[in-house]
């Protein structure tokens, strides 16, 4: 019973320290919480979203490009099989929304889904806000969202124009279902009967998706292989899978943002652990004479760990018991005060419970390991001396030796060649970071004793303060500022890598030289008519209207080369006619080696070998991402699942260089999000994507805008159809450059002829017009604000270390506070005290900017070779210097915020006062 009241009787004796450290563990151990349980919540909607996306369906039926259909007579085989109950079709297609007064909606994208009530019960079953469903295969009615309704001003009984450039379709409301807000905000959606919907689309006796439900649902997976042989005569290419399979997927993509909520609280555990050290050291620094004497009257050694471990353990816990319900508590917040989107209710994570409350207790105990042995090495003389002894100047140095070889051991992972992409991936995070972390923690004193040497002069003249007075104060504790420093390491560390890793891959993205102006976009696919329409149109330059078909397909190659868990198994797949291609795309055309020859000549000929043997047929062009990740060679014969045909070898024509041309096509891949994912890019020629595919309709073009077209013919549109005439530009809505390397603005005629052809195309069935630059600069703003978010875990760790500068602070004016008052005695006053602890704070600070920043490059570089191994993709290393000011400035801003309070009770401290407290505590 003696050592739990000592350890009581201690904490009792410091109780700003006991505060400021229980702070900081329970926003830790909440962060983890609220993170995690957070995550819970939205996979919780997410879960429910694919139920009703899912629904009853025991084995679902598409095309293996979802963009393609199935012909209706595959119902009735399906039909035919003794376990099925019943069969589900459904079709889908995409259009433009329009208001009520018939504008289109830009951006607004709709599904037009195709469904047989009452036979389709999952869709039947959706709570109806208003209105009734229609029932029936037939007629002129619709049933949409609450979005659709919201965006489109429309309500039950008006009637609703879907555009298309061959007929327009009218159909009256009858009702407006409620979907889940996290499904109803990504896509919207408009009900059609099921043959009204084949109609509008010209696809009669075509459907997108059969669903079958079957007597016995655990019999899911035997139907789903046979029905993938016997359908495999009717219709190649097919994509049958249980509705098992689906959830098994969607659960596995699920746990990544599990594991990523995971890494967030790690963060946020790191640095209370480096707090919960200081805290520790500081307080056997200030009780060496006391633990002393009770070696002096028989206590043991292993007495005096345990008390250094006990207290640790019990900050640990009490901050527990607060961040737990703390961290529930702002979810249940959240939760509340966003319920649309959180449709699935609050989500509590019991693994992200018992990992910020275990984790934090064992991090105490760690954190108290060095403490504690410092404790045992007391000797019952020390109780004569008034202070403890320093520690040596080669304690710093030898754990410096220690923690460069822990700092080597990432690097030496992430770069070696022996290990599999999965193997780098996982002993990156599991034994890469802990030992980085650990070797730049022990690495600290070293960057204390540097720190004080150099900056003490510079400090102490910023605040006007005699350097002799600032010299030692940070080594006079170093394990106490090592500690410290290290907590404002990690969240500065943090926002490096994020930063620079984020923008190092951005800036690589990039389009090529010579690029198209636009890219037109159609939500319900082009025929070859059509496109012939769209390369006519005024303001289109002649034969510089590029139609893009894509599809996805699976590559047969060394899968053991990639890590699976990040690149999955189907490829984009872009159908280009190789003519126009090479006129209208210039290309980086890379070597055998992946690198991009210097005489213009060689580029040349590699160009235009790929793009002959693209004519040929049965070739293809790779991007610098397979040829990286694969070892793929010009002229290698890789194996290609086409849907028409089966397997078919295509031969490797060309490897470019193409980081941005993928990403630009997917922006509009709206297909099913939740049993497609394709990873990297191949070039094929139309023809080749039409015959092995089946691929006709076009969801794209890439065109070239005609700056000299007749002013009279541009605003006449299509067919006499008149178009409102443009506004001239201003220098305030001037375009922006297309590419780094055509930096031009565009003139008034370039604006008013896309400006023209926007609304042209926009009266042709909802056709989109996007400038290349515009979704760009989209994209880069886009990502910037995922990378702002993600980073704000970082900033969340460096508050939580300011509360330990705090407590460095207050242990440090504590420990002197004889020294203060003999100084206060001879004439130093109050403001050079509140100056002097000023200083101090700032040094602490630079050292945490010092770790931080050192700390964050390696780990950018280690995260620049680990996405090269598993993602294929090369960059080099760019620094937003902006942003990472922001955290520096944030470091020492938070330090010197921390000093204020005990800087202030210092001032206003009385000489005597400080005499006599620390007469006392020695």
């Amino acid at each position: 019973m003696i050592l739990p009241r000592l350890v009581v009787a201690n904490l009792a004796a410091h109780r700003m320290r006991l505060l400021l450290t229980v702070a900081a563990i329970a926003l830790s151990v909440s962060l983890v919480v609220a993170v995690t349980s957070g995550y819970a919540s939205a996979q919780r909607a997410a879960r429910k979203m694919l139920s009703q996306y899912i629904g009853s369906t025991d084995v679902s039926v598409r095309p293996a490009d979802y963009r393609g259909s199935l012909d209706e007579k595959l119902v009735a085989a399906i039909a035919s099989q003794p376990e099925v109950k019943r069969v589900v079709e459904r079709y889908k297609t995409n259009r433009a929304l329009q208001d009520s007064e018939g504008n289109n909606l830009h951006g607004r994208v709709a599904d037009v889904l195709g469904v047989d009530l009452p036979t389709d019960t999952d869709v039947a079953a959706q709570r109806l806000q208003e209105g009734t469903w229609f029932s029936g295969q037939s007629g002129d009615v619709a049933v949409v969202d609450q979005v659709v309704a919201d965006i489109t001003k429309l309500k039950v009984g008006d009637w609703l124009t879907i555009p298309d450039m061959r007929q327009p379709l009218k159909v009256r409301i009858v009702g407006i279902v409620h979907k889940p807000a996290l499904l109803a905000e990504r896509q919207q959606t408009i009900y059609l009967p099921l043959k009204t919907a084949q109609a509008f689309d010209n696809r009669p006796g075509k459907v997108s998706r059969i669903m079958v439900l079957l007597h016995n649902p655990s019999a899911a997976p035997t139907v789903a292989r046979r029905l993938e042989q016997e359908l495999e005569a009717i219709q190649p290419g097919l994509r049958i899978r249980a509705a098992s399979d689906l959830r098994v997927e969607m659960e596995r993509n699920l746990s990544g943002l599990t594991l990523l909520s995971y890494l967030a609280g790690a963060v946020s555990l790191l640095a209370a652990t480096f707090i919960i050290f200081s805290t520790l050291s500081m307080g056997v620094s200030e009780r060496s004479r006391t633990l002393a004497m009770l070696r002096a009257v028989g206590a043991g050694r292993g007495q005096l760990a345990a008390v250094v471990l006990m207290e640790g353990a019990m900050l640990a816990l009490i901050g527990v018991a607060v961040g737990v319900p703390l961290g529930l508590g702002w979810v249940k917040t959240l939760v509340t005060w966003k319920h649309d989107l959180f449709s699935g209710g609050m989500g509590i994570s019991t693994g992200g419970i018992l990992m910020g409350s275990v984790g934090s207790i064992v991090a105490a105990l760690i954190a108290g390991s060095l403490p504690a042995w410092n404790a045992t090495r007391v000797s019952p003389l020390d109780a004569l001396t008034p202070t403890a002894t320093p520690p040596g100047r080669g304690v710093p140095l030898w754990c410096a030796l220690i923690g460069l070889v822990l700092i080597t051991v990432d690097p030496l992972l992430i770069r070696n060649g022996w290990l599999s992409p999965s193997g780098k991936y996982w002993l990156h995070f599991f034994l890469g970071l802990p030992t980085l972390m650990l070797g730049f923690f022990l690495l600290a004193p070293l960057f204390v004793l540097a720190v004080e040497w150099i900056g003490t002069g510079p400090v102490a003249r910023l605040f006007a303060v005699p350097p002799a007075l600032l010299r030692q104060q940070l080594s006079g504790g170093i394990w106490r500022a090592a500690g410290t420093a290290s907590a404002l390491m990690v969240g500065l560390a943090v926002l490096v890598v994020m930063q620079v890793q984020g923008n190092s891959l951005l800036d690589a993205w990039k389009l090529p030289s010579h690029f198209p102006d636009v890219f037109i976009f159609s939500p319900g696919g082009l025929d070859p008519p059509q496109q012939k329409q769209v390369g006519e149109l005024p303001g289109i330059k002649p034969g510089e209207a590029l139609p893009i078909i894509f599809t996805n397909a699976k590559l047969a190659l060394d899968e053991s080369k990639v890590a699976k868990e990040l690149w999955p198994d189907s490829t984009m797949v872009f159908g280009v006619d190789p003519n126009r291609t090479q006129a209208l795309i210039e290309l980086e055309f890379r070597d055998d080696q992946g690198r991009q020859p210097e005489k213009q000549r060689e580029r040349d000929q590699l160009a235009t070998r790929a793009y002959a043997m693209l004519r040929e047929g049965h070739a293809l062009i790779v991007t610098d991402q397979f040829f990286r990740l694969y070892g793929l060679k010009l002229g290698d014969h890789v194996g290609v699942k086409t849907s028409e045909h089966g397997w078919v070898q295509y031969v490797v024509a060309g490897v470019v260089w193409s980081p941005g041309l993928d990403v630009m096509v997917s922006m509009y891949d709206l297909g099913e999000q939740f049993d497609q994912f394709t990873a990297g890019s191949v070039f094929m020629s139309t023809e080749d994507v039409r015959r092995d595919f089946g691929a006709d309709r076009v969801y794209l073009m890439a065109a070239n805008l005609n700056h000299n077209v007749d002013g009279d013919k541009l605003l006449n549109g299509v067919n006499g159809t008149p178009v409102p005439a443009p506004v001239p530009p201003s220098a305030s809505n001037a375009i922006q450059p297309l590419s780094d390397n055509h930096a031009f603005t565009l003139d008034s005629m370039r604006q008013q002829v896309l400006t023209a052809v926007r609304k042209t195309l926009a009266q042709l069935g909802g056709l989109k017009v996007y400038d290349v630059s515009k979704i760009k600069n989209g994209i880069k703003d886009g990502f910037g604000r995922v990378l702002l978010v993600l980073s704000s875990v970082a900033f969340f760790a460096l508050m939580v270390a300011s509360l330990g500068v705090t407590n460095t602070i207050i242990a440090s004016v504590r420990s002197r506070r004889w020294q203060f008052g003999v100084l206060r005695s001879i004439g130093v006053t109050g403001g050079q005290l509140f100056r002097l602890i000023l200083a101090e704070a700032l040094l602490l600070g630079v050292v945490g900017v010092v770790l931080g920043l050192t700390c964050g490059f390696e780990l950018s570089y280690d995260a620049n070779g680990l996405s090269q191994y598993l993602l294929g993709t090369v960059t080099g290393i760019s620094v937003p210097w902006p942003m990472i000011n922001i955290g520096i400035a944030t470091v020492l801003g938070l330090s010197l915020l921390a000093s204020i309070v005990p800087a202030i009770g210092l001032w206003r401290q009385e000489p005597l006062t400080l005499l006599q407290a620390g007469r006392a505590a020695t």
